[in-house]
This record gives structure tokens, C-alpha cells and sequence, in this order.
């Protein structure tokens, strides 16, 4: 069992955090409505846990865990999610659905690998903990991996041996057939990994975030899209779109992954990270005099809807997570992962949450806060949940600009 460090359990308005209940379905709107609060400055956010215990947040009763400290899961310098950015948990599995698999990365004098932890959501137990960066030939090109949308024990790779492969988490072993191992054009540095909601489309890209390749599974066509520029996007559910970000004009981008042709928005769209929605939703942002923004675009009939008013939702620096996987009910959730912001500047404020992808109702939600508050890379959360958007990962500095970065976990009621 996962223990409660001495004053870091209890949290200051009296709330208990919750566990998820084996099966349940992620409900956002029992989380409580973001509307600005800062972070208990008193509060040490885990600062001073260890690895495997736990704290429950002081604002809104989210139980969160800490997955990695100095010395676990080995002697390290830090551990991230972001390389593993698409989904880094996986759906339940177990006898009563109450586990979990999360795939994070551990940097070891400065080479990071993957591993794989398994969580009980009841017990809060964490198990198994097994570094799989061998067999995906380390470096961190190993952070091309996208849990399955279906099956909870299947993880795909793209390794350094320039192959889409799966990856059985129970067996912690390549499985082969039904098209796998694909080989594909090899090409430096693979960071990304996206899968549409029935693992029969993928799409690879790079590192340095060029487009790469698009796999039909059904077909056993490659794709690659033309005239594309920056990828770091995203795969909707259909797997028909994929969209990336163009640095050259500043905007988001669609490409049929069919024909590899290119769409751009009716307007220029700034966005960070992917959140893909059904029907062809991209959840995307800009700037308006110098606030924040939230835009959908509808990729299919090109046009964009905007979401709640400039700054209304946050201020500053953000990612997007989710990639459609908080998708129900309609219309569909997004998350976000903010950080450097300051209080009075929106609804969300050193936080991660989630909002509606509605004009007419963004539903701000506040799922737990987080305490990086340095603007480097790596002390950035970004935050990414499993395919049904009920468990959460992110990173955080843990208020020391410059420090050791580790992992945590939210549990989103349900």
C-alpha cells in the first residue's frame, strides 16, 4: 500500500480525495469549477514525498500520487512525460479494471529511457516497475509511443530500427502480425506517435518535428503528406486528419491522411500540444491583445468557433492534452496544462483542467494544481491522460526553478 507522508495528506478545506472507482467513467463535472484560485502557497505539492505516496490537492480533493523521486525507480537525474506525450497511461485492465499501466521517462546521467509502471486505482499501489528502453533501443527516440485506444496491454512503438511495433505490457514482449513490425523509411530521431481510435491508422513523427509518415493499416499504405512544415500535432479518432503546427506562419494545420493533402484554418491558429476532438475538432488558441484565446476548428467544413472570451480561461503559457480521449458528453472536453501565470490572470492558474469545447459554456474544471513554477523545458507539466481521460500525468520542479523534475498522477473522479 501506498503510504500518506505526515502533513502532506490532509488537505485545508477538509475534502478527502477519492479514488476511481475499477471501471468507472472519468466525469469532469464532479471536479470543482475553476474560477481563478491560486495554489496554498503553505502547501508543499509533494515537494518532500517519495516516490509510491501520495497527497490529496487542498482545493479540489484530487488524490494525486508521486510516481519518481532521486532514487526510484533508479538513481536519476529527473523523469518526464513529455516524450511520451500522447497517451502515457493506459486504459483499466486487472480482474476488476483497477489497473493501470504508465509509461514515463527516467533520465540516467543524462540518457533518458522509458519505463513502465503498473498502478492499482484501488489500493493506489504501484508495482512492477521495469525499464524497457532496451527494448525499444533506448535514446530518447523511445518516446515514440502511443498507448492502444482498445487494447489496455498494448503499447506501439516506432524504434530507432525504423519500425512501427507492438508492445505487450503483460508479456512485456514484441508481438508480431497483423501487419507488425511495419518497416518504414528510417529517419532521425522518432519523437512522436499518434493512433486513431481504432489502432488501424498511425501516423510517426519526427523529433525536430517534421511530418513523417501516415500507416493504414487496412490498406498497408504509407502516406507522406506534402507541403507540411512542423508536426507535433495530433490524430482525430477517424484517423482521417492529422493536424501539425506551421512555425513559419504562426499557425495549425490539418493533413488528410489519405491523400497527404493539406488544409489550413479560415483564420491563423496558435496552439501547443495535441487535443483533437470528434467530428473533426481541433482544440486550438490565439492571441488577442496579448490574452489568451480558445478556438475549435471544425476541419471538415473549415470554420472556427470560439470558446469563452479573451483571457477568460488563462493568461499565459498552456498545453493542450487529451487528443480526443475526453471525447463524451457532447460536447467534448479538452485539457489543459498551464503554467506561468499569475493570479488574476483566468480561471486557470499554475493548474491542470479541463474545459468544454462550447462557445456558449467552456465549463472551466480544476482537477489539481501544480507548484513548477520555473519557465524551463523541462519544468513545464506537460500533462497527458489515458485514452478515456481518467488518470493524468505531469511533471513539475516542485517550486525550485532549475531543480529536479519528477512525475506525478491525478486520479479524475468519476
Amino acid at each position: 500500500m501506498l503510504t500518506v507522508a505526515c502533513g502532506e495528506g490532509t488537505p485545508s478545506n477538509g475534502v478527502t480525495g477519492p479514488q476511481l472507482p475499477a471501471g468507472g467513467v472519468a466525469d469532469p463535472t464532479l471536479l470543482p469549477v475553476a474560477t481563478g484560485q491560486v495554489k496554498d502557497p503553505s502547501f508543499p505539492y509533494g515537494r518532500n514525498l517519495s516516490a509510491g505516496q501520495s497527497y490529496v490537492d487542498p482545493t479540489t480533493g484530487v488524490t494525486v500520487i508521486k510516481l519518481t523521486d532521486a532514487t526510484s525507480p533508479v538513481p536519476n537525474d529527473k523523469a518526464q512525460v513529455h516524450d511520451a506525450q500522447v497517451t502515457s497511461v493506459s486504459l483499466p485492465w486487472g480482474p476488476n479494471g483497477e489497473m493501470r499501466t504508465i509509461c514515463i521517462l527516467v533520465s540516467e546521467a543524462g540518457n533518458s529511457r522509458p519505463w513502465l509502471f503498473d498502478l492499482n486505482t484501488q489500493t493506489l499501489e504501484l508495482s512492477n516497475k521495469r525499464m524497457v528502453g532496451a527494448e525499444f533501443n533506448g535514446s530518447r527516440a523511445a518516446g515514440a509511443i502511443a498507448f492502444s485506444n482498445v487494447d489496455p496491454r498494448t503499447l506501439y512503438v516506432v524504434s530507432n530500427s525504423a519500425q512501427f511495433q507492438r508492445y505487450n505490457t503483460e508479456l512485456d514482449a514484441f508481438v508480431d502480425g497483423d501487419g507488425f513490425p511495419k518497416d518504414v523509411p528510417p529517419a532521425s530521431r522518432l519523437g512522436i506517435l499518434f493512433v486513431s481510435a481504432d489502432d488501424r491508422v498511425f501516423v510517426a513523427t519526427q523529433y525536430n518535428r517534421q511530418w513523417w509518415v501516415y500507416w493504414h493499416r487496412d490498406t498497408d499504405e504509407l502516406v507522406y503528406p506534402a507541403a507540411a512544415v512542423d508536426g507535433q500535432g495530433g490524430l482525430n479518432p477517424t484517423g482521417r486528419w492529422g493536424t501539425g503546427f506551421d512555425h513559419t506562419l504562426n499557425s495549425a494545420y490539418a493533413m488528410n491522411t489519405v491523400t497527404g493533402q493539406r488544409r489550413d484554418p479560415p483564420e491563423l491558429l496558435d496552439y501547443s500540444h495535441p487535443a483533437n476532438g470528434p467530428e473533426h475538432r481541433m482544440f486550438a488558441a490565439e492571441w488577442v491583445d496579448g490574452l489568451r484565446q480558445f478556438k475549435v476548428w471544425h476541419i471538415e467544413s473549415n470554420t472556427v468557433e470560439t470558446v469563452g472570451q479573451p483571457g477568460e480561461i488563462m493568461h499565459g503559457s498552456r498545453h493542450h492534452f487529451g487528443n480526443w480521449v475526453v471525447g463524451q458528453p457532447d460536447p467534448p472536453w479538452g485539457g489543459l496544462s498551464v503554467y506561468n501565470t499569475k493570479p488574476g490572470s483566468g480561471k486557470l492558474i499554475l493548474a491542470v483542467g479541463f474545459i468544454r469545447m462550447s462557445n456558449s459554456n467552456p465549463d472551466v474544471r480544476l482537477v489539481a494544481h501544480h507548484d513548477s513554477e520555473g519557465e524551463g523545458f523541462d519544468e513545464q507539466p506537460h500533462a497527458q491522460s489515458s485514452p478515456d481521460g481518467a488518470v493524468i500525468v505531469w511533471q513539475s520542479s516542485m517550486n525550485n526553478p532549475g531543480g529536479r523534475v519528477d512525475v506525478f498522477l491525478a486520479l479524475v473522479p468519476s
